[in-house]
């Protein structure tokens, strides 16, 4: 299935869509992104660590959820879903912090930036440490189930 995204103008106003990797290859087609910084109170960052299978910047150090925008999609939609998706936890209480263009050689961002404070960023990677140790098991119950091992 292709994937469409929003094409904006400087303003981050919707004025039209292209499919992702058109996106990916013009830095002409501006689209929106969201990303999501992580802040405990002892002024810690969450970070994530980019896969090796991305098509920009693979390995590199990224901000604690980063993703796009789809198309029909509000950046606050984006944003739960991503943080869903990379982290497995919900982000209530994330403040919008400000919107930037982000030009690259081969793409161009429009970022929505925003915060989540959390008490303790270990508190936050236990909550999706626990969250994902759930997720294994009920799929490794639901094989076991399908195989009668």
């Amino acid at each position: 299935m292709t994937e469409y995204l929003p094409l904006v103008d400087r303003q981050g106003k919707v004025i039209g869509k292209a499919t992702r990797e058109a996106c990916h290859k013009n830095p002409s087609l501006l689209h929106p992104v969201v990303h999501l910084h992580i802040l405990d109170s002892n002024g810690q960052l969450l970070l994530q660590k980019r896969s090796q299978a991305k098509d920009l910047f693979p390995g590199f150090w990224d901000t604690a959820v980063g993703g796009h925008v789809g198309y029909g999609e509000s950046a606050e939609t984006a944003l739960a879903r991503e943080t869903k998706e990379e982290l497995g936890i919900e982000s209530p209480g994330a403040v919008f912090l400000y919107s930037y263009i982000n030009a690259a050689q081969v793409e161009t961002e429009y970022v929505y930036s925003y915060l989540l404070r959390a008490l303790l960023v270990k508190d936050c990677l236990r909550q999706i440490l626990l969250k994902s140790i759930t997720n294994f098991v009920k799929r490794e119950s639901s094989e076991q189930q399908k195989t009668g091992n």
